[in-house]
Formats: C-alpha cells, structure tokens, sequence
C-alpha cells in the first residue's frame, strides 16, 4: 500500500471519551485494515483546548482546533465526543471543510446483519444491536448499552453505558441517555430530551424534556425547544 493510501485517523475530542475511544479505535482499525504501519495511522487529536493532554502519556498529539482544522488526503475523523449538542456543533464545524468521517464499530460489539449504524456513530464494546435496529448518524452506543429488535434511534443520540433500549422503541435526534436507563417496549422519546441515569422510560416522552425515576417522570424541560 503506497503512501498516500493510508488512512489517516484523527479523533476529534481529547477529554477522557476521547482518550477512551482512541483504544477502541486501535483495535477497531486493525480488525478492520490490518496491523498498523502503511494501512493506517492514528495521526492525532483535533480539539479547541490545545492542553487536554498535557498529563496524559501514550497518546498522539492534538494536531490541530476543531476551527483550524483542515482535510488532507486520506484523514477519517472519529467524533469522539461524548454530549449531542456539543458533537452537533462539531459535525457543523467539520461539514463544512469536507471533512470525511468514520463509521466505528468495535470488533468486540455485537451487531446483528440485518441492523443498521449511520455515518460517524461509534459502537463500543460489548454493546448489542438486534435485529432491524436503525442507528442514525454521529450516534455514540457506548459500552455495555443494549438496542432491541426494531428500535429507531435518530441522529446525534447518546447512549451511556448500559442503557437498554427495549423493542420497537422510537428516539428522536438528540436524545441522551444516562447510565443504566430504560426505554420499555414500544415508548417513543421526543427530540433533545435527556433521560437521567438509572431512570425507566414507562411513557411516551415529549421533546426536549428531563425524565426522572423508576417510573420515569417528566420533571422540567431540559433545553429551549430551538436547536443547540
């Protein structure tokens, strides 16, 4: 493989996600393309705060800011951002100068054939996704978190680890989910909404709302109902 055709990885986020989803991107590239060498590279970070690193030993560098950045032959990037709004804006950022992003899914998830994951998502290990799920883009389904049979799962959403997504669930764009939480059978959940960790999604949930509790209750409103 000649120079110019390897790829080049860039993780765009250098907090503690980002850091994380670099060893998931090791092991994903080298399943994927092969020992690292002339296949692939992981060429750095891009990320506003130039120091996020400075602690930190056995990662590459912040190569550039997310403003700055610009696209050279071969780059991929991997949203290694881990809150929607902020992973939104970023993916605008990005857009804008062409850049080409990564699908991640680790070797070590299970994802079933007949399932779909969009663009720039990333999956992590030992996460589930059944059979006929839809993920959309720049979604993030961290480790251990769980997608049923036939769940839709619009753009921009974030499962924490174990959350569990039940059956023909329906998500909107947008939505977080916390660690451990449920959406039962069936239960749609409104745009932006956020759902605390541990809480149950028993109902129908409206856009841009704050879920809380087993059973889980609307308790306020979580973002101004225009986009981040």
């Amino acid at each position: 493989m000649t120079e110019n055709s390897t790829i080049s990885f860039l993780l765009a986020g250098a907090g503690g996600f980002g850091r994380g989803v670099y060893h998931w991107l090791c092991d994903y590239a080298t399943a994927t393309y092969g020992p690292r060498g002339e296949a692939w590279e992981v060429r750095g970070f891009l990320d506003d705060d130039l120091t996020a690193l400075e602690g930190f030993s056995g990662f590459p560098p912040i190569v550039s800011t997310i403003q700055d950045y610009r696209p050279e032959p071969g780059d991929r990037v991997v949203l290694a951002i881990g809150i929607p709004r902020i992973r939104k804006a970023v993916v605008k950022k990005l857009l804008e100068v062409d850049a080409t992003f990564e699908t991640l899914i680790h070797p070590q998830a299970l994802v079933l054939s007949t399932a779909k994951v969009g663009l720039g998502s990333i999956v992590g290990p030992f996460s589930t996704i059944s059979d006929h799920a839809e993920v959309g883009d720049y979604a993030l389904v961290n480790s251990y978190s769980s997608i049923g049979h036939d769940v839709k799962i619009g753009a921009f959403c974030d499962l924490c680890p174990h959350a569990a997504l039940s059956g023909f669930a329906r998500i909107d764009d947008d939505v977080f989910f916390g660690t451990s939480s449920v959406v039962v059978p069936g239960k749609s959940v409104g745009r932006g909404a956020q759902v605390a960790a541990g809480s149950t999604v028993v109902r129908n949930t409206r856009p841009y709302s704050f879920v809380q509790g087993v059973p889980g209750k609307e308790v306020r409103d979580f973002f101004p109902k225009d986009d981040a």
